[in-house]
């Protein structure tokens, strides 16, 4: 079957995030990601672009890929600005977001039923972790959510639709642990598109989550 790999980006008001605690004021928007194939909603991810600072940057952003995979990047940016984006303001825009299913991401796959997570505390690990699971799937099932459009492989295209809407031809990854590994498979998927990236404690591509 034909991969499609589409979405657009819309510009928005920086009402997700409290762009006033950063030292550069970013740009913020919306990707949306249509799910082909799918009865669930759309795949909504809040984004930020921060400008070089250079009248004349370099034409290749450093796109920042989050670990996880669970919560996003954006609510704590602030702590993390001065490691992850201002290294390379001098000379790049720098594109941070929250990846599908983390986050501000919409939709939300959190699963915080106390009821669930109080009750398995007791538990083998291996026990509570497929019932609760389990059961989180079935909730977000009932809610018409398609948790197979939720895959590395899903979340490798966004970067290469959000770079394409961004208007970048090439672009630039770091990818910190789980953002390691998705950083190989947007290498896998997307070689030419890559200029260079920077894998920051990657997990393997053989690791079974």
């Amino acid at each position: 079957l034909p991969r499609y790999v589409t979405g657009a980006f819309a510009e928005t008001e920086c009402d997700f995030v409290d762009s006033e605690s950063f030292p550069v004021e970013p740009e913020c928007g919306w990707l949306t990601r249509p799910l082909h194939g799918s009865r669930g909603p759309d795949v909504e991810l809040p984004v930020l672009v921060f400008r070089a600072t250079d009248p004349s940057p370099e034409p290749d952003p450093v796109i920042y890929l989050h670990g996880g995979p669970s919560g996003g990047i954006l609510g704590d940016l602030d702590y993390f600005f001065d490691d992850i984006i201002a290294p390379y303001l001098d000379r790049r825009d720098v594109v941070v977001f929250d990846q599908r299913g983390t986050g501000l991401a919409e939709p939300d796959l959190r699963c915080d039923s106390p009821y669930q997570w109080f009750n398995a505390h007791d538990e083998d690990p291996v026990t509570y972790v497929a019932r609760t699971a389990g059961v989180c799937a079935f909730d977000l099932f009932a809610d018409g959510i398609d948790l197979e459009q939720f895959s590395r492989q899903r979340s490798a295209d966004d970067v290469r639709v959000l770079a394409t809407e961004l208007g970048y031809d090439e672009f630039n990854l770091h990818g910190s642990s789980w953002g390691g590994l998705l950083a190989y498979t947007v290498m896998q998927l997307h070689p030419n598109r890559v200029r260079a990236a920077l894998l920051d404690s990657p997990l393997s591509i053989s690791t079974d989550l």
